[in-house]
C-alpha cells in the first residue's frame, strides 16, 4: 500500500512542479533562447489560460465518458488510466520543453500539458502545515544557528520566491526583500516557554 501512496505523491509533485517551476527558470530560459524576458514571460500565462479554458470543458468530456461505474472502461480503472496518460503526457511534454530550440517549440510543450490538466484535484487530499498566524516561517532558526527554514501553507506555490530569499539571506546575510515578519523568531518565546517546564 506504501509503493501507490508514494508513486501518486511522486506524480503529483512532479506535475504541479511542471506548473510552477518555469518562474524561476524565466531569465534563464530567455537567455538559452536569446529572447527577452518579457518575451518568455507569457510561458507561464499560456499555461493558466489553457487550463482556465479547456480543463472545465475537458473534464466534463471525460467524465461523461469513464462516469461513476465500475468496469473496465468506467469508474476508478478509467479513472487510473487517465491520470496515466496525463502523467505520460507530462513527461513527453517536459522532454520536448527540455529539447526545444526555440520560443515556440517550448511554447507549444507548455500547452500540451495543460491541455491534459484534467480538474482531477477533487479526488486528491493532503495536510500541509501552518503557524498559529497563519504567516509562513522564512528565516533562521535562533534557536539551532545555521539552520533555515522555508514553510508555510502557501510554501508550494511560493516555493521559487521563498527559495530566492534564503538562498540570499544566507549567502549575504539578508535577503533583497524585507522578511522580517515571517521570521521564526517571532515563536521563540514559545521555544523558550517549553524549554522551562
Amino acid at each position: 500500500m506504501l509503493l501507490p501512496i508514494l508513486l501518486l505523491a511522486a506524480a503529483g509533485f512532479t506535475v504541479l512542479t511542471t506548473e510552477f517551476l518555469i518562474v524561476g527558470l524565466l531569465p534563464g530560459l530567455a537567455r538559452d533562447l536569446h529572447v527577452s524576458v518579457a518575451q518568455a514571460g507569457p510561458l507561464v500565462s499560456l499555461f493558466a489560460f489553457t487550463v482556465a479554458v479547456t480543463g472545465p470543458l475537458l473534464t466534463a468530456r471525460v467524465a461523461a465518458h469513464i462516469g461513476p461505474h465500475t468496469g473496465p472502461h468506467t469508474g476508478p480503472h478509467a479513472r487510473r488510466r487517465v491520470f496515466v496518460v496525463i502523467l505520460v503526457l507530462t513527461a513527453l511534454s517536459n522532454a520536448l520543453a527540455a529539447m526545444a530550440p526555440n520560443l515556440g517549440v517550448l511554447a507549444i510543450a507548455r500547452l500540451v500539458p495543460a491541455l491534459g490538466r484534467l480538474h482531477w484535484l477533487r479526488s486528491w487530499t493532503g495536510i500541509t502545515g501552518v503557524t498559529a498566524d497563519q504567516m509562513p516561517l522564512l528565516g533562521a532558526v535562533p534557536e539551532a544557528p545555521g539552520f533555515y527554514v522555508a514553510a508555510g501553507g502557501a510554501a508550494f506555490t511560493h516555493g521559487p520566491t521563498y527559495a530566492r530569499l534564503i538562498s540570499e539571506l544566507i549567502v549575504a546575510g539578508r535577503s533583497s526583500s524585507p522578511i522580517d515578519l515571517y521570521s521564526p523568531a517571532r515563536f521563540s518565546h514559545i521555544n523558550n516557554f517549553m524549554a522551562s517546564v
